[in-house]
């Protein structure tokens, strides 16, 4: 789907978002979505290695569609080197032609030797089958459902491989378009997704804290949210009885 999709969609209802630029809306996602992935690599990178440089670094992009590329243009643009793949040939064309970056099959991509593995495809690549011959120390990338089973970020913990959950650092794009129910603003959007850095830093310190892997920490982060909200409204309805009004 695309933006005039959406547009057609919104005809009948008005809680449809992504909407064109020429009609109010944010345009594009995609390019929210690699920012805040961008956001969650710096954390991640930081948490690992004690800064955020990515010269020198060797990315492996698995899927340089309309996420990848503006991922990879953001990889490139910030000194790394990227190795990339893409089941559909013209994409990866433009991702070497543009970017210069190094094409591989899809077969071998998550089995480069490489700093940092980015998932930007399909879901569940990192499974028991994989995880052994991947070669990495940092996973994070846009894919939804990249763990095969939940127990899969275990996997990885023991492998001494960093994850950085893909619900916390692919949502920029969701981010972005949920601006456009409050009238769209691309500065307070962009701040927004931007948070993303802090997030996923203390889903991370949370995962070190309680002994669990990032996966089931960025859970846990997600439910006290959702606790806090059901809390809140249940507050809502009954009164907030604690609350001085008037010095009363």
């Amino acid at each position: 789907t695309g933006t005039r999709d959406l547009a057609i969609v919104r005809k009948e209802t008005r809680w449809a978002v992504g909407m064109p630029v020429e009609e109010g809306g944010s345009g594009d996602p995609s390019p929210a979505t690699a920012r805040g992935l961008m956001a969650g690599l710096r954390a991640a990178m930081r948490y690992r290695w004690g800064d955020t440089d990515l010269t020198g670094k060797r990315v492996a992009v698995q899927g340089v569609g309309k996420v990848g590329i503006d991922y990879v243009r953001r990889l490139t643009e910030a000194g790394a080197e990227v190795i990339a793949a893409d089941v559909y040939e013209p994409n990866l064309q433009k991702a070497v032609d543009l970017y210069g970056v190094k094409a591989v099959s899809p077969d071998e991509i998550l089995f480069v030797d490489c700093d940092i593995l980015s998932p930007c495809a399909l879901g569940n690549v990192l499974n028991a089958d994989t995880i052994p011959k991947v070669a990495c120390e940092i996973v994070a990338g846009s894919a939804n459902n990249q763990l095969g089973e939940a127990d899969d970020a275990d996997l990885l913990a023991e492998r001494g491989i960093l994850y950085a959950p893909d619900f916390v650092v692919n949502a920029g794009g969701l981010i972005n378009v949920f601006e456009e129910i409050q009238g769209y603003s691309a500065d307070r959007a962009a701040l927004h997704i931007d948070e993303i850095e802090q997030r996923t830093e203390l889903i991370l310190k949370r995962a070190e804290r309680e002994g669990i892997n990032p996966h089931l920490a960025a859970v846990a982060f997600a439910q006290d949210r959702i606790d806090r909200i059901s809390d809140i409204r249940r507050l809502s309805r009954g009164g907030l009885p604690w609350i001085e009004v008037d010095g009363d």
